[in-house]
């Protein structure tokens, strides 16, 4: 792993933890991605079955595009739309559409996914819990402007987390975590305690969409109130409705 990363990184110049501070690198970064208006992100999910090894064990890619308040995942076989009015959900294994209205009341819809803010918003509540959670902390620089946060847990899921990001613009580069647990990562094969890592591959903040992108036609025909028309491509997808009545759900195979 050490010359994996002295690979991919080039060599680093290691700090001590004083010398730049970790809480308001993540305040930063948080309000980078908070100011960004429109983005189309490409985040790789490479999965190690040891702390060491540099063979990918399993991987997968993830697509999230913002544009204002509307958003759009594809992470494995599930789609979700929310534009001004619906959020729209399509497991595509499964065979599930699931919509509902977007809140009006005033709440918040976000994306909802490791590769932006809940990496930044998770560390940083574990700093605020200090000590006890975390054993120590190392700042790196290394050749083409990138930055890095190790961060050593005394307990919880990871025992370590490093964090790659811009010092030009705060974007994250990278984030790997190193499970504590054994886990299986292939059936028949001795227990081993893995690796993740989460690469961004692409950031465009001008991404090219199609006029009818964040529309719920692409998906679905409503009448409001009366009828809810799946797509052809969609044909045999059981439908959960949350759209008439909000605390009735309608099950039916389309």
């Amino acid at each position: 792993m050490k010359r994996l990363l002295t690979t991919g990184l080039g060599i680093c110049f290691l700090f001590s933890a004083w010398t730049q501070d970790l809480k308001k690198d993540l305040d930063q970064m948080r309000r980078q991605y908070e100011q960004i208006d429109a983005f189309e992100l490409h985040l790789a999910y490479l999965a190690y079955e040891d702390h060491q090894s540099s063979k990918v064990q399993d991987q997968t890619e993830a697509v999230y595009i913002k544009k204002g308040n509307q958003y759009y995942t594809r992470v494995y076989s599930v789609e979700t739309l929310v534009n001004e009015r619906y959020v729209i959900a399509l497991d595509h294994t499964e065979k599930l559409f699931m919509i509902d209205r977007r809140p009006k009341d005033g709440s918040k819809v976000e994306m909802n996914t490791d590769g932006l803010g809940n990496v930044i918003d998770e560390l940083a509540a574990k700093i605020e819990q200090g000590g006890p959670v975390i054993a120590r902390k190392e700042y790196a620089e290394s050749p083409g402007g990138l930055a890095t946060h190790t961060i050593w847990f005394n307990q919880g899921p990871y025992t370590k987390q490093e964090i790659t990001y811009k010092k030009s613009s705060y974007l994250l580069q990278k984030n790997t975590v190193y499970f504590r647990e054994e886990q299986e990562m292939e059936e028949g094969k001795p227990l081993t305690k893995p690796r993740l890592e989460m690469v961004y591959r692409k950031f465009d903040e001008s991404p090219a969409l199609s006029p009818d992108f964040f529309s719920e036609e692409r998906f679905v025909s409503i009448v409001p109130n009366k009828s809810l028309k799946l797509k052809l491509k969609y044909t045999g997808y059981q439908v959960i409705n949350h759209l008439w009545k909000q605390d009735y759900r309608d099950y039916y195979s389309h």
